[in-house]
């Protein structure tokens, strides 16, 4: 389907067919990238639950440093989208060019203080011993992928406004597979264990650059990036900064709090960081469909609030609603009644029985309220097409440092639940969360296009 066929699609086709279409692709793509997580784990813990929980535990270090680029590409989305919607591709592609250029500056940035500042990190955040020593060296081999994943944040922000899902799914699936052939040969045959892995997902990132590249570059009819597109316009960066830096921040802060949350984790032991870790790689794969869902409506209703359709809007977040929920209960009863044998999957060892356990009353709570998982991403989507961030910053942030850390201080020092006490606050952040957002929803004043159409003045 080409450039102009998506367009009205999504201005004036089906919502049902459009949602589909668009969200199937994203779908695919985040299975595909949990599986690769699933086979980073999966190899891994044939080694060992130490080394399972060295990897998840420089998890929120990595998602950290790439915070700036989610923010970059986020505001190009809801840009790039909008645009798409006035029927002016010339700014879009403008802005296409501005946050690749900001992006590769930043990526090479953060990658350096990334390796420098790894080491205090871990010890700020708890780690010691063998934990230390393996998330350390795993953490540093990974920040080389650091430009690869900006990068790669650039062309699906470009696709994504669009409409195109699929090209990115293509690809994405295509570093999936190389790393499922990559990890068994460098964690087992080559025996590297941790370090294995860590190089296995480096290579297998890496090497689709070259796909990448020219579908950024190709002139075609819709949007790519010509050379005139990168230099940076100041009026531009300032828009983007404007409507990126409060995603920046959310997800920063968001991530910031999930290494506070691992700091208070890693205090009850090995056994519940590895239980956490190897749960949360399941949990991922049944978060997909609401990720897909809530990454599928941020085109809708960029493009709709471009053209002025605020009743098509309201009509897309409400099918989008209802998907979301259906998928979620659906999957959340599955997987409450399989959380265990899920779980021995990846720690089939005898001794690792103690977190099978804990991981399983982890796993039942969270299927419960998986719903509610949906219902943030499918907010979060509608916030971040409109442009107004400021929503999804609120909710980012809202759901750790308002909700869930302050019940984990108050149920840790005040209860005698344990750990325990640390899934309750999870499941309570975000049902409190979703109450938030939808007050935002309701009330909010997000409707409003951040973009109008002006002349762009270029050469090639």
């Amino acid at each position: 389907m080409d450039y102009e066929k998506k367009r009205d699609m999504i201005l004036h086709g089906d919502i049902k067919k459009a949602l589909l279409k668009m969200a199937i692709p994203l779908l695919l793509s985040n299975l595909s990238q949990t599986l690769y997580n699933l086979t980073d784990t999966y190899w891994v813990g044939k080694i060992g639950s130490l080394e399972v929980a060295a990897a998840s535990f420089v998890w929120p270090v990595l998602f950290f440093v790439i915070t700036i680029g989610i923010g970059i590409s986020s505001a190009g989305t809801s840009l790039m989208s909008q645009y798409n919607g006035l029927r002016d591709k010339d700014n879009a592609r403008l802005i296409a060019g501005q946050i690749f250029s900001l992006t590769i500056v930043f990526s090479i940035v953060m990658t350096i203080i990334g390796i420098v500042v790894s080491p205090y990190v871990l010890r700020w955040m708890g780690a010691t011993g063998e934990l230390y020593d393996k998330s350390l060296t795993y953490l540093r081999i990974m920040f080389l992928s650091t430009p690869v994943s900006y990068t790669y944040m650039v062309f699906n922000s470009v696709k994504t406004s669009e409409g195109n899902t699929l090209t990115p799914m293509i690809i994405s699936s295509l570093g999936v597979v190389l790393n499922m052939i990559l990890d068994p040969l460098f964690i087992i045959n080559f025996r590297m264990g941790i370090i294995g892995a860590a190089i296995a997902s480096v290579i297998s990132q890496g090497v689709f650059l070259i796909l990448i590249y020219p579908l950024l570059f190709r002139k075609k009819d819709g949007i790519y990036i010509k050379k005139c597109n990168l230099k940076l316009r100041m009026d531009k960066v300032i828009k983007i900064f404007k409507i990126g830096l409060p995603s920046t921040i959310g997800t920063s802060m968001e991530s910031l709090g999930f290494i506070i949350l691992n700091s208070f984790i890693v205090t009850y032991g090995n056994t519940t960081l590895a239980a956490y870790s190897v749960a949360n790689r399941i949990n991922s794969m049944v978060f997909m469909p609401g990720m897909a869902i809530g990454g599928a409506i941020v085109s809708i209703i960029g493009q709709n609030i471009g053209a002025d359709q605020i009743d098509r809007v309201k009509k897309a977040f409400k099918t989008a609603a209802l998907y979301s929920f259906t998928i979620s209960m659906t999957l959340g009863i599955i997987l409450f009644i399989y959380a265990e044998n899920a779980l021995k999957i990846f720690l089939p060892l005898e001794q690792d029985l103690p977190t099978v356990l804990e991981g399983t009353e982890y796993m039942k709570l969270m299927a419960l309220s998986l719903f509610l998982v949906g219902m943030n991403d499918l907010l979060n989507g509608t916030f971040q097409g409109s442009g107004h961030t400021l929503y999804s910053m609120m909710i980012s942030m809202g759901r750790l440092w308002i909700f869930r850390i302050p019940m984990i201080i108050i149920f840790q020092n005040f209860t005698d639940l344990g750990s325990t006490g640390v899934w309750y606050a999870m499941v309570l952040s975000n049902f409190l969360t979703t109450i938030m957002g939808f007050l935002f929803f309701f009330f909010g004043k997000w409707e409003r296009r951040v973009v109008e159409k002006s002349p762009v003045y270029d050469q090639d």
